[in-house]
């Protein structure tokens, strides 16, 4: 297998990356695990550092890994976000439930209390109408 040569960038593209390991960047670069190891003990000692007006140069395949991260990334977020909607949703529905059950219930005591007054009135009112009579 022929190895390619990568350029300093490609190989930080992936170490900032964090998620594969050596092997793993070495597979996708096509690139020898010393190699990596070795540029990963540059990168980490701060070795090479790059200037503000310098560019920065990736291969294609490290370009499209890393676009094709950022999509799983989002697409993570968005169902997370679609799962918290939904359970935002039903805490609401939750509430709502509860609040008419209570309401229900509260209503209920009230409506006796209203039926209970208005047999004392007329109750009153008859008596009223006995004596007036």
């Amino acid at each position: 297998m022929k190895k390619v040569k990568r350029s300093y960038d490609d190989y930080v593209a992936y170490f900032r990356e964090g998620t594969l390991s050596d092997k793993e960047i070495a597979t996708r670069l096509g690139v020898s695990r010393v190699n990596v190891w070795r540029m990963r003990q540059k990168w980490e000692s701060g070795e090479i550092s790059v200037n503000e007006d310098s560019k920065v140069t990736i291969s294609e395949d490290t370009f499209e890994h890393l676009v094709a991260q950022t999509f799983k990334s989002e697409v993570k977020a968005k169902k997370v976000k679609g799962e918290l909607d939904l359970e935002r949703s039903n805490l609401e529905l939750g509430f709502i439930r509860a609040f008419k059950q209570y309401s229900s219930i509260e209503l209920a005591s009230m409506l006796s209390k209203i039926d209970d007054l208005r047999f004392k009135i007329d109750s009153l009112n008859k008596q009223c109408n006995k004596k007036n009579a």
